[in-house]
This record gives structure tokens, sequence and C-alpha cells, in this order.
């Protein structure tokens, strides 16, 4: 009999509600979303920093500055950063006569944050020039001062990038409304317009553009990782094959892929390197299920609000401190493409209240809780130092309890008035072991671990 356990936190689950999407499309979507936020956590920022924040990357928020509309607010918005810089690339070195940038009007305070910009060309992207420093002085854009208005002489300036940058050393914003740049003798002709821009990292405020487009040379491959991912899963079918799964068709997915990335150039565009990553993902994913040890069709799993935060790490296991709600739950599979079942085996029978901790008996038949009852489904308004007495002498302690999984036979193993009970675990005796604060000690901050483990650990026999 094999127990697997998976812990719900109530506070970090999103319900989306698509009236014409499938439950496998769904499902589909928050695994393939939950693999890509792995390779934001997993990857080093790539080449001039181009980094991603959830779905976004820093040219498609860049694009934002040279997209034609002006309306006082940020058209891209780097990371708090030293030294962020934004630009654009106009496709071939073209000679300049006038750069206009328009500043962020609806921030008053980043409104000066571009008074010391700096203006810098390039024909490669990689050697700068300096070419203006506005040295403090203000500018505006659509309305109150006018904007910045940089201008070089018939022959003075000729680049392929022009590059915009706040030359700090403490973390700074970098956040503008718009950038033109004009050709000689023809004013009304925009150059950067739709042309591909970057940025040296994103904000939690970044969006991607409609009209962005990618700069050419990013490297994708290694954010990715995909290679990595092909020979996780090769190992893995060498591995379940010992234990007599045919991998074969899986292997020779893994082979397709593999031929696949090597014929993907490293510069492709994102979209080529992310479609064959979320692949290999799914072919490994497809093999990790035809384990024979994944051969079930239940599970049973706690769900439950997260911890709120207390002020004392040494409370934090009081009956007050989470918020009532969530149950015991056996979870039923559909198959791979159907949408499961889920049964609250306690439903209600315990009023208000939170689980903490739980264990499944060996022949799954019975499960033995922690239940923190509550006075309202709400619980208390106010967890703090000031209420903490209060609270400890009218809120009810922890208690164990144990039920069948089919939600019959509740019955309370413990019922002291004074102490709190929970985490308990089955042992192989039939025994219940759990956590108590029955030993009536005062915990050291810095100890609490280990008294809770050793200290404070009863064993107590229910027949």
């Amino acid at each position: 009999m094999r127990r697997i356990y998976l812990d719900v936190s109530l506070a970090t689950v999103i319900v989306f509600v698509f009236p014409s999407i499938t439950f496998a499309q769904l499902m589909r979507e928050l695994v393939e979303a939950d693999y890509l936020r792995q390779v934001k956590a997993g990857s080093s920022p790539p080449k001039h920093a181009r980094q991603r924040h959830g779905a976004v990357e820093t040219w498609q928020d860049a694009a934002g500055a040279v997209d034609g509309v002006k309306n006082g607010k940020y058209a891209f918005h780097t990371d708090r950063e030293p030294n962020p810089w934004w630009q654009v690339d106009l496709g071939e070195s073209v000679p300049i006569a006038r750069i206009v940038v328009y500043n962020r009007l609806d921030y008053k305070p980043g409104l000066h944050n571009a008074d010391n910009l700096l203006i810098l060309t390039s024909n490669d992207g990689n050697k700068w020039t300096q070419r203006y420093d506005n040295r403090g002085n203000h500018f505006g854009g659509i309305s109150g001062a006018k904007p910045l208005e940089v201008t070089f002489r018939a022959g003075e300036l000729k680049a392929r990038f022009v590059r915009l940058q706040i030359p700090s050393r403490q973390p700074i914003w970098f956040h503008l409304d718009e950038v033109e740049i004009y050709l000689p003798g023809d004013p009304k002709k925009n150059l950067a317009l739709g042309q591909p821009a970057d940025q040296s990292s994103i904000s939690q405020w970044s969006t991607a553009k409609v009209r962005s487009r990618q700069p050419a040379g990013i490297n994708y491959a290694g954010k990715f990782h995909t290679a990595g991912v092909i020979e996780r899963g090769r190992r893995l079918a060498a591995d379940i094959q010992v234990m007599g799964a045919d991998t074969r068709p899986f292997v020779g997915k893994l082979d397709a892929l593999s031929r696949e990335l090597t014929a993907l150039a490293e510069d492709a565009p994102l979209e080529q390197h992310r479609e064959l990553y979320l692949k290999a993902r799914w072919a490994v994913r497809g093999l990790a299920l035809a384990n024979p040890l994944m051969d079930f069709d239940k599970l049973i799993i706690c769900k439950r609000f997260t911890q709120d935060t207390y002020p004392d790490v040494c409370l934090n296991h009081m009956p007050w401190v989470s918020k009532p709600g969530g149950d015991i739950c056996v979870v039923t599979f559909a198959g791979p493409e159907g949408e499961p079942r889920v049964r609250n085996v306690i439903n209600g029978q315990l009023g208000p209240g939170h689980l903490h901790g739980m264990d499944l008996w060996y022949d799954a038949d019975r499960v033995v809780f922690g239940y923190a009852k509550a006075q309202t489904p709400q619980g208390p308004s106010d967890r703090g130092r000031p209420v903490n007495f209060q609270l400890r002498i009218s809120e009810e302690p922890t208690h164990i309890f144990e039920i069948g999984i089919d939600g019959t036979n509740l019955r309370q193993l413990t019922d002291s008035n004074d102490w709190s009970d929970l985490d308990p675990t089955y042992l192989p005796s039939g025994d219940v072991a759990f956590v108590s604060e029955r030993c009536g000690c005062s915990l050291q901050c810095n100890e609490y671990d280990r008294h809770l483990a050793t200290l404070t650990r009863h064993l107590a026999t229910f027949t």
C-alpha cells in the first residue's frame, strides 16, 4: 500500500472560469504555466540582462516607447536597479538629426528620475559612445515642460542603436512615455516607430505590448534548458524500465525532440524555444506517469488556508492563528483528460475550524488528524499579542481526531482543556504519536523546532 501526501493551501489556489474551455485544456494551461515559472526561477539572466517577469520579456515591455502613443503615462518600466537603460534598434546604421524624449508625467515621485539622462549610440550593440548628457535638467512631455529634444549637425551622428540610460549608483526606476528619432531633412519621419526595442530589466508593472518586435540575436537556448529536460527523461526511462514499464515509445519521442533541438538555431524566436521546451516537459511527464508506482486512482489531500502571519514564532501552532476552512478530501481521478471528483471526508461534522496535520492508516481506511475548532467561521478578528492571553483561555485547544475514509466513525482521541495536541502520525504498532503542549515548557524561539521534536512528543495508545 502506498501513501502519497499533497498539502493544498487555499490561499494559493486560483479558480478560473472559462465557459468554453474543457477541463483538459484548463489543466494543460495550468501545468504549462507552472513549467514556465520554473524557467523563470531557474534561469540566469541572458546577455544584456534580458530577464523575464511571468510571461513578459524585456523587449516586449520596451516596445511601448516606440509605439506612437503619447499620453503622459509610462510606456515601459524597468526594475529598480543601478544604471537602468532602454534602447531601440533602427535596423541599420542611419544618419540621425534629432532625438525627442517624452517624459512620464502621471507619477510625481518619479517625475525627475530621468533628469540626468544620457544618450548613447552604437553600430553593433556592444560598443557604446555617449552623445548627450542632460546634466540634471528637468524635461516634460505632452504637457507642462517641453519634451527633451536633442539635435545633431548634418553628418555628426550615424548609428544603428540608440540607448537612453540613467547613470545612478543607487537603484532607480526608469520609465518614459515615448522616444522619437528623426532623419536629416525629414522632420516627420520617425525612424524609431515600431522598431525592435529592449531594456535592462522588467518590473511588476511591465506588460507585453501588442506591436512589440523581438530584437535580433537573443539566445534563448540556455534559458529553457531543453537539453537537460530530455537528458533527465532518458535517465528516468532507464530507471522505470527496470520496474517492467515499456518505455520505448517515450524514448523514441525524446530522441525526436533531441533532433528537433539540434536543428533549432540558438537565436530562433522565443516562441519556438518555448514550444520545444514544453513538448519535452510533456514527454517526460507522460513518462513519469507511466511509472508502475503511479498506478493508483485516488489521493487524500489536506485542504486549508495558509497560516496567518503571527508575531510570535513559538505560538504559530495556536488554534486561532489559522483561518477556519478546508477539509480532508479524497480526490478520485478520471483518467488523464477527465475532471477528477473531490469528496470532503469531515464535511462539516466538527463545525468551523481547520486541520493541523493528518496521517493515513496503512490500510487506507481511516485518517488521524489534528483539528482546531473555532467559535465562528471567520475566526478571531485579532490574533496579535494584546489579545493573546484572552484567546488562550477562550479558544478551545486543538485536539486529535480519527475518522473513517468514508466519513463515518468520527471520534475524538484527546480532550485536554488546557493543552493543544496536533500533527499526529500512525505508528506500525497501531499507536498514534503526536506533538503536544502537555510538557508545559516555555520555549525559546531559537530552540523551537528541537523542543517540539523531542520534549513535547507524546505517545498515546487508543483502542
